[in-house]
């Protein structure tokens, strides 16, 4: 496995567990913690880095 595989992999696990930590605290609580947003945009952030770098490293 190259190094932007294994970028790919760490960025996509992280961003599946910030999602996980959202829907965790909203199980939980039944409302969107402070923050929860915030967490949501990073995973998402990641998960853009990741397709991005899964692309670059299909291209070569």
């Amino acid at each position: 496995m190259n190094g932007r595989l294994l970028a790919v992999a760490i960025l996509g696990l992280v961003a599946f567990l910030f999602v996980v930590w959202v829907v965790k605290d909203r199980i939980v609580t039944g409302a969107m913690e402070p923050g929860a947003k915030t967490r949501l945009r990073v995973a998402l952030i990641f998960i853009a880095v990741a397709g991005w770098l899964f692309w670059l490293d299909r291209q070569t």
